[in-house]
C-alpha cells in the first residue's frame, strides 16, 4: 500500500477520495486502507505527542507520520531515508518536519482541509489555540482565524479567553494598528 503514496502525502482520517494515479478509481479509500499495512515503531515522547514513526510490513519502508487530530483529521506522512530511521530508532533523534503543530495545521490547509465545528466552544479549538500561543507566544489572532478556519471574531472570543484563562500571549488586531 505505501508504494501507492507520494514521498510526502496527506492522508484523510476517516474516506477520501485518493488521487486517481495512485489508487483505484471508483473505490472509496480510508485511512485505514493505508494504516492497514504500517506498524508504529516508535512514538516521539511529550511535548511533540502527535509525532511517530511507521514500517511497511509489506516493504518495509519507514514514515514520518504527522497525526493532526484536533482541526482537520488527517495524517501528513514523508518517507524516511534508512540513516533517518536508524537515528530515530537508535538514537531518538527526529527529523524535525512535523515537530510543530502549527505546521500540521498549514500543511492541513496547503491541501485544502477546510474543517468547521458545529459549536465551536465546545471543541478542541480552545486547547490549539492555547497550544499554539505556547509554541509561538504572540501569534496574531488573524493567523489563528486562518490556521483554524475561524472568522476574526470567533478567533477573537476564543483568544481571549485563552490568553485571560491559560496566560498565553496572543497578538490582538488592535494591537497590530497604531
Amino acid at each position: 500500500m505505501c508504494i501507492r503514496l507520494r514521498n510526502f502525502d496527506v492522508v484523510d482520517m476517516g474516506t477520501f477520495n485518493a488521487p486517481a494515479h495512485a489508487f483505484e478509481q471508483d473505490r472509496e479509500w480510508s485511512h485505514e486502507d493505508v494504516f492497514e499495512h504500517l506498524e508504529k515503531v516508535k512514538v516521539r515522547a511529550a511535548p511533540i505527542w502527535w509525532l511517530w514513526a511507521a514500517r511497511c510490513k509489506t516493504c518495509g519502508q519507514c514514515w514520518l507520520v504527522g497525526q493532526e487530530e484536533r482541526q482537520n483529521d488527517l495524517f501528513c506522512m514523508r518517507r524516511l531515508d534508512p540513516e533517518e530511521t536508524q537515528a530515530i530508532e537508535r538514537e531518538d533523534r527526529w527529523p524535525a518536519d512535523f515537530d510543530n503543530y502549527e505546521r500540521l495545521l498549514q500543511l492541513g490547509l496547503d491541501s485544502g482541509r477546510s474543517v468547521r465545528f458545529v459549536d465551536p466552544e465546545d471543541s478542541s479549538l480552545g486547547t490549539t489555540i492555547v497550544d499554539l500561543a505556547r509554541a509561538r507566544p504572540r501569534i496574531s489572532v488573524s493567523e489563528l482565524a486562518t490556521l483554524l478556519n475561524l472568522d476574526r471574531a470567533l478567533a477573537t472570543q476564543l483568544s481571549r479567553r485563552a490568553s485571560e484563562e491559560n496566560g498565553v500571549e496572543i497578538m490582538f488586531d488592535s494591537e497590530t494598528t497604531g
